[in-house]
């Protein structure tokens, strides 16, 4: 359970904000900790941030990371999606999930008294996504079928996915991290299965908690919970610098 841990005292920067003393611990599989404890209020908020996300998507297929990011929610580990979402309500917690261009973010917030669930649920969610298929079809129908909507009823909504198209034109930039209609309805679960093989593990991960917490403990913890978490099994994509924009 060996870790590297470094202490960081608070640290003024030149906009005036002061970032509050914070530990840094780095497991021995690659996952990067930080902690910041704060006792304001019994809470504790968490963000866990794997790199690499729509920039890896496979060829001609947006939206592969996002509907991968949005299965995170719908069942892991011994819990099924409807298990999972009551769990966290019932604990008056709050789980989400995303992908954004070179990330994918699970975020939420618990009550202290239930830091050993909220690491139980978030391990479960990168660890052991079920990735139910019937869970699969349906994130998959109402994406498609939020994007249609927005085409019809207000498109400025889209104008962001255009926006980066017009801008970065076929650099990975330029592609929707939620795809378009077209690329979702070609999405398979294979399709997410095997980008989870090759995209999700330790060594991309970055866990960041804040909060009513005890470093050491919560250090602990969290090791126990990732230990045994393999490394992803391709390599980060490299990019190439977007075209200069005029």
């Amino acid at each position: 359970l060996a870790v590297s841990l470094v202490g960081a005292a608070a640290t003024a920067h030149a906009s005036g904000v002061t970032v509050p003393p914070y530990t840094r611990s780095v497991l021995p599989n690659g996952t990067v900790l930080l902690i910041m404890p704060r006792k304001d209020v019994p809470l504790i908020a968490f963000t866990a941030l794997l790199r690499g996300g729509s920039v890896a998507d496979p060829g001609g297929q947006p939206g592969v990371a996002s509907i991968t990011a949005g299965l995170l929610e719908k069942g892991a580990g011994s819990r099924d999606a409807f298990a999972f979402a009551d769990t966290v309500e019932g604990a008056g917690g709050s789980f989400t999930a995303a992908a954004g261009s070179e990330a994918i973010t699970v975020s939420g917030e618990f009550l202290a008294k239930d830091q050993a669930l909220m690491i139980e649920l978030l391990a479960d969610a990168l660890e052991r996504p079920r990735f139910d298929a019937a869970e699969f079809d349906s994130l998959r129908k109402r994406r498609i079928e939020e994007l249609k909507a927005a085409k019809d009823s207000d498109p400025s909504g889209l104008i962001r996915l255009y926006g980066r198209r017009f801008l970065f034109g076929d650099h990975p930039y330029g592609s929707p991290a939620s795809g378009s209609e077209r690329s979702l309805g070609a999405i398979s679960r294979d399709d997410v299965l095997g980008f989870y093989r090759a995209n999700f593990g330790a060594d991309r991960l970055t866990l960041m908690f804040a909060g009513d917490v005890d470093a050491a403990a919560l250090t602990q913890a969290v090791t126990r919970a990732f230990q045994d978490w393999r490394r992803a099994a391709a390599p980060l994509r490299e990019l190439v610098p977007a075209p200069r924009v005029t």
